[in-house]
């Protein structure tokens, strides 16, 4: 529902899952819904209850063991920073594990956000980097994201002056 323009529906539906799979006893549903919680505040302005969300989301699937979905919850946490060094830190942190479990969509979201954070802190050459390997994985995915960072990494080099030195592959 937070796609879909509902961000205050999305977060009472949020709100209701999450009591309920505290309620039975269910860890891997409370993580979801506080993972998703996450995204929905970040959406709507709120970061450090989105920061909260994410942390704790990322602590019970840690105590699950599933490294897999601690991966997005700590991308998450990244992109709710609101400080470039603190999202190249939790970005890094979600591509170790992503890279231990193979998982390429949060390889590609982890390299998104790090070449974000580094373009913020006036790194571009690491920037334009994580932009080309992530889009690289997210061309192999074919989703719509590869042609965001697309868009990113020719508006990054024109900003930076950097006539991008390796090509922008699809």
């Amino acid at each position: 529902m937070d796609r879909a323009g509902r961000p205050a529906e999305a977060r009472r539906h949020l709100d209701l899952a999450l009591a309920l799979h505290r309620k039975v006893g269910n860890p891997a549903g409370e993580a979801v819904s506080l993972n998703h919680l996450g995204v929905v505040l970040r959406h709507q302005g709120e970061l450090a209850q989105a920061r909260a969300r994410h942390e704790q989301a990322a602590a019970v699937y840690r105590k699950l063991g599933n490294t897999t979905d601690e991966a997005a919850a700590l991308n998450g946490l990244a992109k709710a920073a609101g400080d470039p060094a603190r999202a190249v830190e939790g970005h890094t942190a979600a591509l170790a594990l992503a890279n231990l479990t193979r998982n390429r969509p949060e390889r590609a979201r982890a390299h998104d956000g790090l070449a974000r954070a580094h373009l913020a802190l006036g790194h571009s050459e690491q920037a334009c980097e994580h932009g080309r390997l992530a889009l690289g994985l997210y061309s192999e995915l074919g989703v719509p994201e590869a042609e965001e960072v697309r868009t990113f990494l020719k508006h990054a080099g024109e900003s930076t002056g950097l006539d991008s030195p390796h090509p922008v592959r699809p």
